[in-house]
């Protein structure tokens, strides 16, 4: 058989550059190929229906994954500027009287933006 003949001389040239340390552009692009060649045999598995919808719904949702990721952000950047804004002038502030070890407490959670981004995170 021709074919099987192939398959053995590719696995054999692929073991060899496996061995052998030399990087070019055409043996990254063989590796690509049978790369692809193996996506294929995936794809005509019939047990693998199940995960080839699964990765194709995460693949097509990525877009609107990363806008909730941004107005979640947006969010959080919100509630942080908030709460600092608030637990400063209440602490600092005239009129309360908080003791020294409470104040450096608020201050290290919620003292600055960043400080009230990653206490809040």
């Amino acid at each position: 058989n021709w074919f099987d003949l192939l398959l053995v001389l590719l696995w054999i040239f692929d073991t060899v550059l496996a061995i052998v340390p030399v990087e070019s552009p055409v043996l990254r692009l063989a590796r690509l190929v049978r790369l692809i060649r193996l996506v294929k045999l995936v794809r005509a598995v019939q047990g693998f229906d199940s995960l080839i919808i699964m990765t194709t719904a995460l693949k097509d949702s990525v877009n609107a994954l990363f806008w909730v990721a941004m107005i979640m952000l947006v969010v959080e950047m919100m509630f942080a500027l908030l709460l600092n804004q608030v637990l400063v002038a209440l602490v600092f502030g005239a009129g309360h009287e908080y003791s020294d070890a409470d104040q450096t407490l608020l201050f290290e959670y919620f003292g600055t933006f960043l400080r009230a981004m990653l206490t809040m995170f």
